[in-house]
């Protein structure tokens, strides 16, 4: 080091080195370190949150999910890919190993930890471990083992969770927003959903639809995942719905399905599908212009928009709109309540073992319901519709969700529907004291016939301010470095410059 600051000394002082040259040097130096923190923040970001200040403690929920399996003397492993010191010591890790030491110590016997170094595929009793095997990541993908995976295994199966989003590590455990930092944890729920997973020798595959512009948060994948189910995409313009495909998800298309082209069309190959016994969820944005061919695809099981014709003949969608009851001033923030029939009670009495029950939507369209269709989801007696800006209806207990079951010769056909983009969003799934993580898993149980759903486990939601001083401690840091870096570089250059003049 001394050597090279008497050669940086020797070159600042010959008579070749002008202060041109510095000035030029100094320039491009600071250009080249704030394109590299640059591109560091904005590809990576960071997480500086301290574990210590959190309650990650355990619901208790998963007593009953895991009481069979436990009572039969079964045994799961988590493997860390990272040493047990090193863990504990890590930003975003030390969440994920504190849950699982919880999970360890409420199951003991039933939960067994491993660390695993992955350098020399050792764990801390100098076993050596295979990691070639585990390839498979939460969705059933092959993916590579990183330092940051957690693999969960029981017998032959095992899940790998492994962070593809982030090189900050363990994102999958996280809540990310779509700037890919954390506005919650949600560990005990992975940890639930992974081992339930595991337990079980079958497991369902869930497919997206896709080309309509359709939209899946990222929250909502997860969370079939934790369901128990592989996830994956069908293209319907080239093929048929798969043969296991346990449920189809139409999330939120902006744009039709085919319909008529004198081929086999998009529609009929759904069709085909729902006519087989297949099961199908249905998101729909009420604002997105309307949806023909689909619509009608609904409407021949008794579901539909509810709407209101205009002066022009024009037929308008109806908002549900609460005055009185809604959670944001504007009124179209909804807490819904469950119908009378029997489906909702029955998914009513699982999400509110844990929760209040209350679901969540905004900006929801009413439903019409025919040919034995039937209201999961309605508004209170409070609510009214309103189509174009003007007040259409007033009554209150309106459908905003609805579900359709018919008999096939290959089985039941179940379809859901929600007239709303918002009731499956990472802000609605996470956020506390609702039930929307809950009352989707009661659906894929109830109604889609899944077994072992993670029901009512705790997740830490930071408050606005927690992540607005999280963020901008963040954001300080790095400015910090973006600033004091190249202003370091400009008053070296500034005193060399100076002291070549007095020379």
């Amino acid at each position: 080091m001394k050597d090279i600051k008497n050669k940086i000394k020797q070159m600042a002082e010959s008579d070749g080195f002008s202060s041109t040259t510095m000035t030029a040097l100094v320039i491009a130096v600071v250009m080249v370190v704030n394109i590299f923190l640059y591109i560091v923040v904005q590809a990576f970001g960071l997480y500086l949150y301290k574990i210590e200040n959190d309650d990650l403690s355990l619901s208790g929920a998963t007593d009953a999910l895991f009481a069979e399996a436990i009572s039969e003397g079964k045994k799961v492993k988590v493997s860390f890919c990272m040493t047990e010191d090193v863990i504990k010591t890590h930003d975003t890790g030390a969440f994920v190993y504190k849950t699982a030491k919880y999970f360890e110590e409420r199951y003991e016997g039933f939960i067994e930890l491993d660390f695993i170094n992955i350098i020399t595929q050792r764990n801390e009793h100098g076993e050596l471990i295979s990691l070639s095997k585990y390839k498979t990541d939460m969705y059933g993908a092959k993916t590579p083992i990183y330092a940051s995976s957690v693999i969960f295994e029981y017998e032959d199966n095992y899940r790998v969770v492994s962070d593809t989003y982030t090189t900050a590590g363990f994102a999958p455990f996280f809540v990310l927003d779509s700037e890919l930092q954390a506005d919650a944890y949600n560990g005990e729920e992975v940890f639930a959903g992974m081992v339930s997973w595991v337990l079980s020798s079958e497991h369902k595959r869930a497919y997206f639809t896709s080309h309509h512009g359709e939209t899946a948060d990222l929250a909502f994948s997860n969370l079939l995942s934790y369901a128990g189910y592989y996830v994956d995409l069908i293209d319907l313009r080239k093929e048929e719905v798969p043969k296991d495909a346990d449920l189809v998800i139409i999330s939120n298309p902006t744009s039709d399905f085919e319909s008529g082209s004198g081929l086999r069309a998009e529609i009929d190959r759904l069709k085909s599908y729902a006519d087989e016994g297949g099961n199908i969820m249905v998101m729909l944005d009420p604002y997105v212009k309307t949806l023909a061919t689909l619509e009608a695809f609904l409407a021949e099981y008794g579901i539909a928009f509810s709407t209101t014709e205009n002066k022009q003949g024009k037929k308008i969608r109806n908002m549900i709109k609460d005055p009185n009851g809604a959670v944001m001033t504007d009124g179209f923030t909804l807490v819904t309540e469950y119908s009378s029939d029997p489906l909702a009670k029955a998914i009513e009495k699982a999400v509110s073992t844990y929760t209040d029950g209350s679901v969540l939507v905004r900006e929801v369209s009413a439903l019409s319901l025919s040919d034995g269709a039937k209201p999961l989801l309605i508004s209170s007696s409070s609510s009214v519709l309103e189509a174009g800006g003007k007040t259409v209806a007033r009554g209150g207990s309106y459908c905003a969700a609805a579900y359709a079951s018919r008999d096939t010769e290959n089985g039941k056909t179940n379809i859901f529907v929600v007239p709303s983009a918002y009731i499956a969003v990472s802000d609605a799934i996470v956020t506390t004291g609702y039930s929307n993580r809950d009352f989707m898993y009661a659906i894929f149980e109830y109604l889609y016939g899944a077994k072992g759903m993670p029901y009512g486990s705790n997740v830490a939601v930071y408050d606005a301010e927690t992540l607005e001083n999280l963020k901008m401690g963040t954001a300080k840091i790095y400015t910090a470095i973006i600033m004091a870096i190249p202003a370091t570089i400009t008053l070296v250059g500034v005193a060399v410059i100076t002291k070549r003049k007095n020379r």
